[in-house]
């Protein structure tokens, strides 16, 4: 897909999450259309630019996110993603399409699970979680070995822990209940999501690195060690950054010194000076006086 194409798809992307903003921004230019000023909607138009800038930084942190567990520990799409009752109650109250939303906030492919201890932990609640039960009802029920059931946290953390095996599936696991998200976050090798401010979220105070990244880390630089130690590389220098250029000395007018105005004193002491200097300077004799002392002395000598 082209960059361009791309690019357009984000800016629509994170301008439809900003609907209200958006409307209140079209409404605010519509009705002052014929008479319209500078800042004639200047703060409508900076809500709007507030909630752009913010859905922008969700969706990067969610990118960053899926990135290192990626990479770290094979997640790779179509992204699982198990669901239950809280997270289904939340979505509902907050008016949330999870098949919509899920995939969009991920960027990619998504298959939403959940499991029979969920199902049936909701069915014997009874109606005040109605409608979430029948949210988790859409989703397929993914095979949990509990027989019998046991409580919806306790699946979804044996799940969490089993995602950790290379052999095994890897989940999502999608929840309100901070209980499940704190022990999420000492495990550190699953992602969890949880809903607020009418949005989906990663959790991002769970631990990014374990002991196998900082053994690939130890790895990497022996192995650059090995390289500089057989192959004689140096360790390369930091280019020095160039700082910003100043303007162009030849385009540039001098600057004109203001000569120093002389004060009192100074014409005193330049008066005084120039007096001296008239007293030193000797009249040129004049050539007949010159002529005249020399015919005197020739007489004298005949």
């Amino acid at each position: 897909m082209p960059q361009e194409r791309q690019r357009l798809l984000k800016f629509a992307t994170h301008l439809s999450a900003c609907t209200p903003e958006a409307t209140a921004y079209g409404r605010c230019v519509s009705e002052k259309a014929e008479k319209i000023t500078h800042n004639a909607c200047q703060k409508e138009f900076q809500t709007l630019l507030q909630c752009f800038k913010k859905q922008a930084k969700r969706y990067k942190t969610a990118n960053k996110i899926l990135t290192h567990f990626r990479y770290n520990h094979g997640y790779e799409p179509p992204l699982r993603v198990l669901v239950d009752g809280t997270f289904c109650k939340a979505a509902l109250e907050n008016k949330i399409n999870l098949r919509e939303q899920i995939p969009k906030y991920l960027g990619c492919e998504v298959e939403i699970f959940t499991t029979s201890c969920i199902v049936q932990e909701l069915e014997s609640l009874g109606k005040k979680l109605f409608g979430a039960l029948n949210i988790c009802k859409q989703f397929k029920a993914v095979h949990c070995p509990h027989k019998p059931a046991k409580t919806a946290i306790e699946c979804q953390l044996q799940l969490a822990r089993r995602s950790k095996r290379p052999d095994r599936p890897k989940y999502i696991i999608a929840t309100q209940q901070q209980s499940v998200l704190e022990k999420l976050r000492d495990l550190g090798h699953v992602p969890a999501l949880f809903i607020k401010f009418n949005a989906i979220l990663f959790d991002t105070r769970g631990k990014l690195n374990d002991a196998s990244e900082d053994k690939n880390a130890d790895e990497m630089s022996r192995l650059q060690e090995m390289k500089k130690s057989i192959l004689g590389i140096g360790e390369s220098r930091p280019r020095k950054r160039k700082g910003p250029k100043g303007p162009n000395p030849l385009s540039c007018k001098k600057k004109k010194v203001d000569k120093p105005t002389a004060t009192p004193a100074d014409k005193q002491d330049c008066g005084n000076g120039e007096a001296e200097k008239k007293k030193r300077r000797r009249k040129k004799k004049s050539t007949a006086g010159a002529n005249a002392s020399v015919v005197q002395s020739t007489e004298a000598v005949e």
